[in-house]
């Protein structure tokens, strides 16, 4: 009962300037069946009409008065099929945005793309490539920690010279793992051109604005995947000061991190927003990481948007048909409501 009364409160909200119909191709068939009902009809009446009696009353007048009152549950049922054949063109609002409230963390990954990273990875290799870059190794731990989550929402943050939000908050995994499988496909010097430093401190800058900005729940958590390279911008130790400030977690997820010489600093700065540090070589260890993220940080309900392409329509129509029906059901065995013909 109480989904109907939900159902039948929604038609308030109900904008038929927005709705859009997938199906006109139907729409001549569709018409062409009308009028063959209402021709059906037609002849009908019109054979009953010559058996009746043409007698005259002295109420004649009055009652042609009356006669398209009399009529009202033929029309009610030609509404209904008119309604009918408007679900049968698919009738959809072509965007839509909800509010959905869910149990989850909110987590803004941060990527390394400097020229840095696509130096080869010193690990040995379990991947694809035989000599996969820094780069491949990174997005393929990227992959598979998104791949971990579940009703979790995430943004995504990659930098070289200056850091570029991919993607704001979403829990739509399939789009974030596309990008970065484009990022791939087309080569950093593609996707970031006449870029190749190493601004990690402006990119956590930028995380912890985001964060405050448009985050809701009480812990948000900021995870860095880099080699430890930081040339350009401003210091890390600058950021990891305002991330502090405004309460967030850092996890920094080393690739091939023990390379660099700014590595023992960033980690120690990490460990100081009560997060942590992981030196991330084989799928093993980004098990165990994801497992100690997961065990330090909890889940709180927080609203996101949600969006649906092409959400249906045709039900509104389909109710409102099987209104119009029943009414002329009824209306045509009460004696006022009969046929004339």
């Amino acid at each position: 009962m109480e989904k109907l009364i939900e159902f039948i409160s929604s038609f308030k909200e109900l904008n038929l300037k927005t709705i859009v119909f997938r199906e006109l191709n139907l729409l001549p068939f569709l018409i062409g069946g009308l009028i063959l009902i209402i021709l059906l009809k037609w002849l009908i009446n019109t054979k009953s009409k010559r058996r009746a009696s043409l007698g005259v009353s002295s109420l004649a007048f009055f009652k042609r008065k009356r006669i398209f009152w009399r009529h009202l549950p033929e029309i009610l049922f030609i509404s209904g099929i008119i309604l009918l054949i408007f679900a049968l063109l698919n009738p959809v609002l072509p965007l839509i945005k909800n509010k959905k409230n869910i149990i989850a963390k909110e987590i803004m990954l941060v990527l390394d793309c400097s020229a840095s990273m696509e130096s080869n990875w010193g690990g040995y290799s379990y991947y694809q490539s035989e000599n996969p870059t820094k780069l491949e190794v990174e997005i393929k731990h990227v992959i598979g920690l998104i791949e971990t989550r579940k009703h979790d929402v995430l943004g995504l943050i990659i930098y070289s010279d200056n850091p570029y939000l991919l993607s704001p908050f979403t829990d739509d995994y399939l789009l974030l793992t596309a990008n970065l499988k484009l990022i791939i496909n087309m080569g950093l010097r593609e996707v970031l051109p006449n870029e190749g430093s190493t601004a990690t401190g402006e990119a956590m800058l930028l995380a912890n604005e985001y964060l405050k900005e448009y985050g809701q729940s009480k812990e948000r958590i900021i995870i860095l995947f880099t080699d430890g390279e930081s040339n350009t911008g401003r210091k890390p130790e600058e950021a990891f000061q305002e991330i502090r400030r405004s309460g967030f977690k850092v996890f920094i997820l080393g690739i091939d991190y023990y390379n660099s010489s700014d590595a023992e600093k960033l980690a120690q700065e990490a460990r100081e927003t009560n997060g942590g540090f992981f030196a991330i070589a084989t799928e093993q260890d980004l098990k165990q990481a994801v497992a100690t993220i997961d065990r330090l940080v909890g889940k709180n309900k927080i609203t996101i948007d949600e969006y649906s392409v092409d959400d249906p329509r045709y039900f509104y129509f389909v109710f409102s048909a099987l209104i119009l029906f029943v009414l002329s059901f009824f209306l045509k065995h009460l004696p006022y409501f009969r046929d004339l013909l």
